[in-house]
């Protein structure tokens, strides 16, 4: 047998051996994307609630369908104080907010106020820009508030996971009109990993997530469990929207300024 045969019998070979080699790998990532999604009944998204990375939803099942022209309407509203904020167009912001910050309010008073208001405001406008209206899909209202919210996601990576939303707040006024109150891109909790188990970690996420009566504010707040709560916190119904009866969401009024 000449060399120029053997040759083309070790090529074959090496080749054979490659995919072998290859398939097998695959076969194990496989596997262990499997152990992920089917303990988790989960599915990969590359840009679930806004933000680019690969996530994990773990709502079981989809959301029900919500009021198109409700949220068009809410988004649309979104958008344009989002361009008045780029724009630090003070006196629009005011008209489409419920309530603004005190440096806002008395913008020309004070080249401090100027400078503060202009902080929130670019802040504002970034955090606006990670809201995606696609990705909302859950919208809570009555004749004073609306909540729009995007479903949970997971980011995580070697040494940090968190399971957050994206959320947007507006209070409807006196004459039915909607106004901004706030919007978070990132709403939920973010737990370093250290020693913990998954599941552990998992579990922690959904106490400090989960909000049962869908007003806006976590269960785990309401309950006055967080660190960063003082002695003043006054507890609120965890199954009743509106704890005090006066109208408002217990979410929507944590977000009044006091």
């Amino acid at each position: 047998m000449n060399k120029k045969i053997l040759y083309i019998i070790f090529g074959v070979a090496l080749l054979c051996l490659i995919g072998f080699f290859v398939y097998s790998s695959q076969k194990n990532l496989n596997e262990d994307s499997s152990l992920i999604t089917n303990s988790e009944d989960v599915k990969i998204d590359n840009n679930q609630g806004g933000r680019d990375s690969s996530v994990v939803n773990t709502e079981k099942q989809p959301p029900k369908p919500i009021d198109q022209n409700t949220k068009d309407k809410v988004f649309a509203l979104v958008e344009r104080y989002i361009k008045y904020a780029e724009n630090k167009d003070i006196e629009n912001i005011k008209a489409l907010s419920y309530q603004v910050s005190p440096a806002c309010k008395n913008y020309t008073q004070s080249e401090q106020n100027k400078k503060e208001c202009d902080t929130k405001l670019n802040a504002a406008a970034v955090i606006g820009r990670e809201l995606k209206k696609d990705k909302m899909v859950f919208l809570w209202q009555d004749k004073k508030q609306i909540i729009l919210a995007s479903d949970f996601f997971f980011e995580e990576n070697d040494t940090m996971i968190s399971k957050i939303r994206a959320m947007v707040y507006v209070v409807l006024d006196s004459s039915n009109n909607m106004k901004i109150l706030s919007y978070n891109h990132a709403k939920g909790s973010v737990l370093p990993k250290l020693d913990f188990k998954r599941e552990d970690l998992l579990k922690r996420l959904t106490t400090y997530t989960e909000d049962k009566d869908e007003d806006g504010m976590e269960d785990y707040l309401e309950d006055c469990l967080s660190s960063s709560q003082d002695g003043t916190c006054l507890k609120t119904d965890i199954n009743n929207k509106d704890s005090d009866g006066d109208g408002f969401w217990d979410g929507i009024e944590a977000l009044f300024y006091k």
